[in-house]
């Protein structure tokens, strides 16, 4: 059996499947398909992060 587990050895036998590493293949940086726009200013977004805020600080005590 392989030192990997029985994952690697059923990826293998997958046509069309490859399996690499992060040394054979690092991640690279890629220039997206189409330029993103921010999103238009919110309220309901901003009162939603700050109440969002107020409950995370509340639970682990920052408050």
């Amino acid at each position: 059996m392989s030192p990997y587990g029985s994952c690697e050895l059923s990826f293998n036998t997958m046509p069309g499947i490859t399996t690499g590493t992060y040394a054979d293949t690092p991640p690279s940086v890629r220039s997206p398909i189409r330029a993103s726009q921010p999103l238009p200013p919110s309220a309901m977004r901003t009162g939603r992060r700050i109440a969002e805020q107020f409950v995370a600080n509340a639970l682990y005590g920052a408050l």
